[in-house]
């Protein structure tokens, strides 16, 4: 996630990734710990509803098997088009969407708010199959597909955060004035991973993204135990 806010003339500049290394070579996605999980409000619970209906519109009932049959330019224009009915669906009209290879493989994504735009790293879709296997374990393939879509969300969510604020209206999203309060107070004071990994999973922006990404990636997989 980065944030770049000017807060009494002082420009304060962040980018917190996803750290994918140990969760690949593990095969052991991260579970999000109850205590960390925020309230979903029933239009987040319907929005969420809707991601997951339009992310299987793309991979099907068994995204992972279809994933697994798809050529890297399919994967790739797969979630592209996936990126950008989400952009439609939360009304984020000028945020702007790019997959890049960033060789570091610790990245999963990140969104940039000074651009409006988020960015997916592709290199692990890019990888040779043969060579994938040869550094991550058996069935890590499954963990890129649920992490590449979970970062999507994610960041997208930051971005609703962000625009919320910038609206300041309970028409969008139907956000509360005190949660508005709360996401901009958090994103003026923003704590980078890098600098205080426990503070940074504790922060209501972070806590939030991570609860609506969790909804989401439970409508789209449910209870599929081997990813």
């Amino acid at each position: 996630m980065s944030v770049i806010l000017t807060v009494g003339g002082i420009i304060l500049a962040t980018i917190a990734v996803y750290s994918l290394a140990k969760t690949i070579k593990d095969n052991t996605p991260v579970s999000m710990p109850e205590t960390l999980k925020t309230e979903l409000t029933e239009t987040d619970k319907e929005k969420a509803l809707q991601s997951a209906d339009i992310i299987k519109d793309v991979f099907g009932e068994k995204p992972i098997e279809k994933f697994d049959e798809m050529s890297t330019a399919e994967k790739i224009a797969a979630l592209e088009s996936i990126a950008g009915s989400l952009i439609e669906l939360y009304g984020l009209e000028d945020t702007k969407f790019e997959m890049v290879n960033i060789s570091d493989i610790n990245t999963w994504g990140y969104y940039r708010h000074d651009e409006d735009k988020l960015y997916v790293n592709i290199s692990l879709l890019m990888m040779d199959p043969n060579e994938f296997k040869k550094v991550f374990k058996e069935g890590a393939r499954e963990v890129v597909l649920r992490e590449t879509i979970s970062t999507i969300v994610h960041e997208l969510r930051h971005a609703v955060q962000h625009k919320a604020i910038s609206l300041d209206s309970d028409d969008y999203w139907n956000t509360t004035e005190q949660t508005r309060i709360e996401w901009a107070h958090n994103f003026a004071n923003y704590i980078p991973y890098e600098v205080d990994p426990v503070g940074y999973k504790n922060q209501i922006v972070e806590r939030d993204a991570n609860t609506y990404a969790d909804e989401v990636m439970k409508g789209v997989f449910g209870d599929e135990k081997d990813a």
